[in-house]
């Protein structure tokens, strides 16, 4: 890749309701406007939905798109989450409940692009810490895909924020505290 690359990931299993067929269309905007984005997809079948990845896979041949990535399934997140600069949620349904991909890559101190749905208005402060489109609204998920790679500052500003608000808000520490006050109000 070349040294000025943009590297944007999302780690998830390809399944229905994930939204990888949706980034690709928006993918598919990034690549007309920007020139050093490349797209890394991280995850693998689910084997009772084996008919999702190929669907993928068409529609990524009909975008013709040239800097997507599929890196398939991997333990090491984290360390794809290193060499990454922002991390994209696609997720369109509200039946994620508090997605750890997307937390961890906020911890992993990148800046985070998401659908307002169910889980993520938990984990990102829209404008603050990350960035969230309304649900489906593919132009305005790519608007903020491509203000994160055409402006390193700004980049680098939401992801400092993303890793503060993961450390602060979403930490063992934090979460148990909270489960114990809720418990004692039981």
């Amino acid at each position: 890749l070349p040294e000025d690359s943009v590297l944007v990931v999302y780690s998830a299993l390809f399944k229905p309701g994930k939204g990888h067929e949706t980034l690709l269309n928006i993918w598919s905007e990034i690549e007309k406007q920007t020139d050093n984005g490349y797209l890394l997809l991280v995850g693998s079948d689910n084997f009772q939905q084996s008919s999702t990845h190929s669907s993928i896979l068409k529609t990524f041949q009909k975008l013709q798109l040239k800097r997507v990535l599929f890196l398939g399934e991997t333990r090491e997140v984290f360390t794809i989450n290193g060499i990454a600069d922002i991390a994209a949620f696609p997720a369109e349904d509200n039946s994620e409940g508090c997605p750890n991909t997307l937390l961890e890559a906020m911890a992993s101190e990148l800046a985070p692009v998401a659908f307002n749905v169910k889980g993520v208005r938990d984990l990102i402060s829209h404008g603050e810490s990350g960035f969230m489109a309304e649900n489906g609204n593919i132009k305005e998920f790519a608007g903020y895909l491509t203000s994160l790679i055409l402006s390193k500052e700004k980049r680098k500003a939401i992801a400092a924020k993303s890793r503060e608000h993961a450390k602060l808000k979403h930490n063992f520490k934090n979460i148990a505290k909270s489960y114990k006050t809720l418990y004692s109000k039981l």
